[in-house]
């Protein structure tokens, strides 16, 4: 989630005015109780500890700062978080930078660009946007930034059947997860094990699996829903997308579940259909595809944001078809 407050107070001229002078700084673990008052006055619906998840998140990584601040005689006036990470994608180690919670006091916003300055340096990370608000990304086209995504998948689990193959089990409880796990797949599991919103699914059936990571947004207006944010094996994904899902609805209480669309690559799955996002992902890389890029790693792990407006507040509002309808898959 990226925010820029509105913008700076304007002279008569059009320029940014105001006295106050801030040093742009490195932001590190331990400054957590410096920079929680500025997050706790922006949005204090958010808990504690998963602002602090910002912080202390611990994956491996090169990078030991967390982000940049705006300092003035020690006071944090402005913040930008980084969530660093290194990854195996196509048998290469990828550096990623997830740029998130942008927020600056009105007084100091003339100089809000300067957080993002340093950042732009990282020519050796693929850097992200997942939520970034609509004037940030018209600084993303700028900065040279591309869309990632613009769509989202919408899967209905009301009034749904499948037809279980026989040996098709979906697993819920951690231990019995970890214990089937690739070793990839398990480093995913243990670095996202921390973050309250995350939650996990394990679906195995002929010898296949898929692993699914997700987490339950929950919105003051409208329907709460959950997003999966990681499929292992997009072909067992798709080809028991109405188990996961009711598996996924039953566990968190949502009445439906969002995927990006890159996840799915236009494949067919059964009761869905596609919203667009208010504002699209972006992101700045000179080695990845969009597939390759997912949502983990991200404040959409740590702080199970709302990722996209979804406009609809009940299942008859939104199901364009009967939602007495059944479907079933093979």
């Amino acid at each position: 989630m990226t925010w820029t407050m509105d913008m700076a107070p304007q002279a008569s001229d059009g320029s940014l005015k105001s006295d106050r002078k801030a040093s742009v700084e490195r932001l590190y673990p331990d400054d957590f109780a410096r920079v929680y008052p500025l997050l706790a006055e922006h949005d204090p619906g958010i808990p504690k500890d998963q602002w602090q998840s910002l912080f202390d998140y611990g994956f491996k990584r090169e990078a030991e700062h967390c982000g940049y601040g705006l300092v003035d005689n020690g006071r944090v006036a402005g913040y930008l978080g980084l969530i660093f990470s290194e990854r195996r994608v196509a048998g290469r180690l990828e550096r990623f930078c997830n740029t998130t919670s942008w927020v600056v006091d009105q007084a100091y916003r003339h100089a809000s660009l300067e957080l993002m300055l340093p950042v732009l340096r990282l020519k050796d990370h693929t850097l992200t946007d997942f939520s970034p608000a609509p004037e940030v990304a018209r600084w993303c086209v700028r900065w040279g930034f591309k869309e990632l995504d613009t769509r989202a998948r919408v899967l209905w689990s009301l009034g749904l059947r499948g037809t279980r193959q026989r040996r098709t089990v979906v697993v819920s409880g951690l231990e019995e997860i970890a214990d089937q796990l690739s070793i990839d797949q398990l480093e995913i599991f243990d670095d996202h094990q921390r973050f309250a919103p995350c939650r996990h699914l394990l679906v195995t059936v002929a010898g296949q699996s898929c692993y699914v990571l997700f987490t339950r947004v929950a919105r003051s207006r409208g329907l709460s829903y959950s997003h999966v944010l990681h499929a292992s094996d997009l072909d067992v994904f798709v080809r028991h997308s109405v188990q996961i899902r009711n598996a996924i609805a039953r566990e968190t209480r949502t009445r439906f579940i969002a995927i990006d669309e890159r996840h799915v690559q236009g494949r067919r799955l059964p009761r869905s259909h596609t919203v667009t996002m208010s504002v699209p992902r972006f992101y700045r890389t000179s080695t990845l595809a969009p597939e390759q890029v997912d949502n983990l790693y991200s404040e959409l792990a740590m702080l199970g944001l709302s990722s996209y407006s979804v406009p609809f507040h009940s299942p008859r509002e939104a199901l364009p078809w009967n939602t007495k309808a059944e479907a079933s898959v093979a």
